[in-house]
């Protein structure tokens, strides 16, 4: 037997630690241990300063106001990336001169390597006095590193991969430290949190039951086809990939139904001391994993075996960083978000009728996407200091990203985000996530078309407004698979093996774009927006990915609290009373009954998916009309 563990050496005496403010009502006994004051100067302004930014208000719909004239011709823009820009001016709010200066300067300043150079952190969430050989919590000395998984007794790894045996008392020992330090760091974070994360939109404590649901292996299809990664799986690759590369897929297990593959993150550079983003995880018939091909190591990993806890940690934190920068940051905001307020605000008058239906819907999408561009997007920003991508890695992924938006958007489809596809349909028993999306578009759909036949009696009459034409022209200059007006291709109508095609008329392609267009920056940007409830532990997902560790090191999870926080921020809902945006001309009586038709259909929608999901095993809130805001505003 191996011989039992030695007790550490003897330290010297560390100085005090600052001391911790008071407990928060969320964490009433506190934390016995605080290592956030370590932290470098930039991690710490950051979430100081987004803390401060946090109020009590409940912006509803009279915070939106009617739009106002901004003139012909392009608004103020600045470059976001090669090909890209964002307006600068935002009718919702009011920024000076003054305050607009000060906020260029606190951008140079916090983007300053002189300043704020970039340091990635291993500050572990144990105190330095208190050093362990195994377990789930990164110890403050690197040497010490481990990745046992969580306790459990007997076998743990070492920081090599190999397997490490103890007593049977040595590993209860540690197993009860464990419990305590998940006490104390799970207090941390709800204070740390300050009760500004948004209510989970995938609550898996309550969906799954038991401590720490999402450290199991349930957990990966409950990310898959509920949660965060809902829109992305599809049915499983039949073989390997062949041609072979560092980002291959060298081999698919039998029986693979299922894959959520994000190998797309492969091949994007990293700085030193940290793995390579990337995984794909096969499920079978039923759901269940099977194994995941872990890009970094380039091997198939199933359960059970050595290196499985830390493929699922690969996973989960290749997932969360990639649906984060890619499908929420760059395609919703910074893709179809800013077309759709560029296009409406630059080619429709503040008096056209379709500049009045889309004013809800593009409330604040300048002011945040601006905020975007100098705090997310650029060298030395926090998002590039968040994720373990170096300056290329960083560009590559910003323009992958928006190269494949721009490609293979295809607004008149039922795809979402950027998919060759819909989402995945294996009955919606097994994929609420595509059946719930289907019934919020035909219900968006409706409203779009009520209200657009209103104003527009005739394909004819659409296609004699200019301005129409103008809004079409800027969408189609962003979007390749966009068709001119009068070629907006077929439709297919009625049952199998009775299907005709008969071609889509002017008014149906322009209700379609905008349906998609609206679907993303209210349903599609809930979806892939929020985070809390994968950063509220620091086991469950990371933004970097070390060798040998699964949990995000001390400074990593602030970031990423940083970013999470922000979309707390509470903004208007979905629903709500806009018809105050509304035209009053002859058509208000009609326009005032689609607006109270819209929101009495989201109603009935959301009692409907409140119903299904109390029989559902994936408890998909994505769609749920009284959990959406109305637009991209923060």
């Amino acid at each position: 037997p191996p011989p039992p563990l030695s007790p550490p050496e003897p330290q010297q005496p560390l100085p005090p630690f600052p001391p911790l403010p008071p407990p928060s009502p969320l964490s009433p006994r506190g934390c016995a241990y605080d290592p956030t004051p370590q932290l470098e100067s930039h991690t710490r302004l950051y979430f100081t300063l987004i803390q401060m930014l946090a109020d009590s208000v409940v912006p509803n719909s009279l915070y939106i106001h009617p739009p106002v004239e901004t003139g012909a011709g392009p608004l103020p823009s600045l470059e976001v990336f090669p090909g890209l820009r964002v307006p600068t001016y935002d009718e919702d709010e009011s920024l000076d001169v003054a305050s607009s200066l000060a906020n260029q300067a606190f951008d140079g300043y916090v983007q300053s390597s002189l300043f704020h150079p970039l340091q990635d952190s291993q500050l572990g969430w144990r105190p330095p006095a208190a050093p362990r050989p195994l377990g789930p919590w990164w110890p403050a000395d690197a040497a010490e590193l481990s990745a046992s998984g969580g306790g459990g007794g007997g076998v743990g790894r070492g920081v090599n991969g190999t397997e490490t045996e103890m007593s049977a008392a040595a590993a209860d020992a540690i197993d009860a430290e464990d419990r305590s330090i998940d006490a104390d760091v799970s207090a941390l974070m709800r204070r740390l949190s300050n009760g500004m994360l948004p209510t989970p939109l995938y609550d898996y404590e309550k969906v799954m039951g038991g401590p720490h649901p999402l450290l199991t292996d349930a957990a990966l299809a409950h990310m898959a086809f509920g949660g965060i990664g809902a829109h992305l799986p599809r049915r499983a690759r039949a073989v390997a990939d062949s041609v072979a590369g560092p980002c291959a897929v060298g081999k698919v297990p039998r029986r693979a139904a299922f894959e959520l593959d994000m190998g797309w993150m492969c091949p994007l550079t990293v700085r030193p001391s940290f793995e390579r983003y990337g995984a794909v995880v096969f499920f079978d018939a039923v759901q269940r994993p099977l194994a995941i091909w872990w890009h970094h190591g380039r091997q198939l990993v199933r359960p059970g075996e050595p290196l499985w806890a830390h493929a699922k940690w690969a996973w989960r934190s290749s997932l969360m960083s990639g649906v984060t920068l890619k499908d929420h940051l760059t395609v919703v905001h910074l893709v179809l978000g800013n077309a759709l307020v560029t296009a409406a605000r630059e080619q429709l008058s503040a008096a056209h009728p379709l500049r009045r239906l889309l004013k809800p819907f593009t409330y604040r999408t300048v002011a945040v996407n601006r905020g975007a561009r100098n705090l997310l997007c650029q060298e030395l920003s926090l998002l590039h200091r968040t994720v373990a991508l170096d300056a290329a890695g960083l560009h590559a992924a910003f323009n992958a990203s928006i190269a494949a938006a721009h490609e293979k958007v295809d607004l008149l489809s039922e795809t979402l985000i950027d998919a060759d596809e819909p989402p995945l349909d294996a009955g919606s028993a097994r994929t609420p996530f595509a059946a719930d999306h289907l019934a919020f578009r035909a219900v968006v759909h409706r409203f779009v078309q009520a209200y657009v036949c209103e104003y527009y009696s005739s394909d004819q009459v659409l296609l004699d407004d200019a301005q129409v034409r103008q809004m079409w022209a800027a969408l189609r200059h962003r979007f390749r698979r966009l068709p001119r007006l009068t070629e907006g291709g077929q439709v297919l109508e009625g049952a199998w093996p009775l299907r005709r095609a008969r071609a889509r008329t002017p008014r149906e392609t322009l209700v379609q774009v905008l349906t998609s267009l609206l679907v993303h920056v209210t349903a599609v940007h809930k979806h892939v927006g929020p985070a809390g409830e994968y950063v509220s532990d620091p086991r469950y997902a990371g933004s970097k990915i070390r060798a040998g560790v699964e949990v995000a090191d001390v400074q990593a999870s602030v970031q990423v609290l940083s970013i999470a926080l922000v979309t707390g921020f509470r903004q208007p809902m979905l629903m709500d009373d806009y018809t105050h945006v509304l035209l009053r001309d002859a058509h208000l009586a009609a326009t005032r009954r689609i607006f109270d038709g819209f929101q009495a259909e989201l109603a009935a929608l959301s009692l409907e998916v409140r119903r299904k999901n109390a029989r559902r095993l994936f408890r998909v809130q994505s769609f749920d009309p009284a959990r959406l805001s109305s637009s991209v505003s923060i």
